[in-house]
């Protein structure tokens, strides 16, 4: 017997335009000066849970195979017209949202342009180098296909297509997966349904000189059970809170929520079934570098994890787990609270520095602590780092010794790596045409030039699901890039700075410059960014 399964390739389709030659032959060609950009992208689903009864069901689905896919054709035509138009694209392939997996895509054709208005998808299939068919898109025919049942989408598939913008458009394709079945019988399970609940952290730490801090920490978590270590398992793996600052200027960390089950090895309530340990890392910007080996671990019982899900009674809300690094009346932490300790007694050590009280130089602080090697402690130091400038007014306390500081204390910049320098005298040319301010981005289509039609590249700046910004700037045939570079801002109030400068590239065509800023966690879904690069061709002067 055989079995079947319905596979649903992902294929990233980018840069997907409709275009021709004649506007006699063909019912999409575009007249207009004014054109927009549509792209395709094909999505995964697991159809399982969707098989046919029968293998002729699926006999127009190809069979899947290990193939790569190389050429996509697709056919459609402007809404009103009763001509299709048929086109063959390359695709390309890259890990492009760094997840491991393949993601694919068609190569640029600058022939695929569309004037604004209403378009129809008739047919999408995939092949492969040799030519045979890998994916179809399933089409919606009551008189012949019944696997259109097996998409949310099929074609044919209406599309609006609006000026000056570049439109994603999802497609489903199928393959048809024909295996020999192994035939030993039939397999049933019942079904028994778990909930999995949120169990949240919330951390703060505590300098040595008594300010509080919220926590930069990672999370490892087990399921521990004392009857069966095979039953033990790392259930969370360094998982970190959401850190940043906001409108405000002031740093936060959200709270660290992650999924945990109930017992499920038959513990009591009150019997500790999950051990965790918090690890204290480091947070420029707040309170600095740390002593990574510092460490908060604890056991709890289904019964603190109901707790903390029904404290308030409202069954839609969580309570979370409040921890401290380095605070508390009972931590040790040097800051004369550690409970019952006698602060006139001149033998005993209340701030725990191994300086006895009656010789302690910074009562309450750490003796041994003295970044400037002055012989202040730095608790009592007016001027921890010893650049000059008094605490109260340093913006950067801790200045590594030696280096050159500013008025604010803070290291002085001599780096030209954010200078623009033009290696070849051509024409600057700007994103959107905007020289003096940087633009929100809000679309991942830009241009560079004054406007639309008389653009020199196209380019594409976005964010990934990491939280990286990625661009790429492709060039229009007849012109070459020299020397660019890139400011991005995370804020309207322009306060976050990254710059990056290339020289020297004379790069052409599509993929001329790309790159990615690591700025995890700087912004949410919008960001700005201002572009200048000095370009070459035939039409710059």
């Amino acid at each position: 017997m055989k079995k079947y399964k319905i596979l649903m390739a992902c294929i990233a389709i980018f840069a997907l335009l409709f275009s021709s030659c004649s506007k006699e032959e063909d019912p999409m060609q575009n007249t207009s000066a004014d054109k927009a950009t549509l792209s395709f992208g094909v999505s995964l689903n697991d159809l399982l849970n969707k098989q046919p009864t029968t293998k002729s069901h699926f006999s127009d689905v190809p069979e899947c195979s290990d193939a790569e896919p190389a050429t996509v054709t697709i056919s459609g035509r402007r809404a009103g017209s009763s001509g299709s138009s048929t086109f063959t694209l390359d695709v390309l392939s890259d890990d492009l949202d760094g997840d491991g997996n393949m993601d694919y895509y068609t190569d640029y054709s600058e022939d695929l342009e569309l004037e604004p208005g209403q378009y129809i998808l008739e047919e999408f299939i995939v092949y492969d180098d040799d030519g045979n068919v890998i994916w179809v898109a399933p089409i919606d025919d009551d008189d012949s296909g019944e696997y259109d049942g097996y998409v949310d989408n099929a074609l044919p598939m209406e599309i609006d297509l609006k000026a000056g913008v570049k439109k994603y458009v999802d497609v489903e394709v199928l393959c048809f997966d024909d295996r020999e079945v192994n035939q030993y019988g039939y397999l049933f399970f019942d079904l028994i349904p778990k909930k999995l609940h949120e169990l949240c952290f919330f951390v703060n730490y505590c300098a040595d000189n008594g300010r509080h801090y919220t926590a930069n920490y990672s999370l490892d978590l087990w399921y521990v059970n004392d009857d069966d270590d095979d039953n033990n398992m790392q259930i969370i793996d360094g998982d970190m809170p959401n850190t940043g600052m906001n409108n405000d200027g002031d740093y936060f960390a959200n709270p660290l929520c992650v999924a945990v089950p109930e017992p499920i090895y038959g513990e009591a309530a009150e019997d500790d079934y999950l051990y965790y340990e918090l690890t204290l890392e480091d947070w420029d910007g707040n309170y600095g570098d740390v002593d990574n080996s510092a460490t908060i671990s604890g056991y709890l019982s289904w019964a603190d994890v109901q707790e903390m899900l029904d404290r308030d009674g409202d069954d839609t809300t969580v309570d979370y787990l409040h921890l401290s690094f380095n605070c508390g009346d009972d931590d040790g932490n040097g800051n004369g609270n550690g409970g019952e300790c006698d602060l006139e007694d001149p033998n005993a050590d209340c701030d725990n520095d191994n300086v006895p009280n009656g010789q302690d130089q910074c009562e309450g602080f750490d003796d041994n602590m003295d970044y400037d090697g002055d012989g202040v402690p730095d608790g009592c130091d007016d001027d921890i780092d010893g650049d000059g400038v008094p605490n109260d007014v340093d913006e950067c306390p801790e200045t590594p010794l030696g280096v050159e500081v500013d008025e604010f204390g803070c290291e002085v910049d001599d780096s030209t790596e954010c200078e623009f320098t033009i290696t070849v005298d051509c024409t600057n040319y700007y994103l959107n045409g905007n020289v003096s301010e940087p633009t929100v981005i809000d679309d991942p289509a830009f241009f560079l030039g004054d406007n639309f039609n008389e653009r020199v590249a196209t380019i594409t700046i976005d964010w990934s699901i990491g939280g990286d910004i990625f661009y790429v700037i492709n060039m229009i045939d007849g012109y070459t890039l020299q020397d660019y570079q890139i400011k991005i801002y995370s804020d309207a109030a322009l306060s976050n700075e990254i710059c990056r400068t290339e020289s020297g590239l004379d790069a052409e065509g599509e993929g001329a410059a790309e790159g990615t800023f690591n700025v995890s966690g700087a912004f949410s879904d919008v960001f700005y960014a201002s572009i200048v690069a000095n370009v070459c061709g035939d039409e710059v002067e």
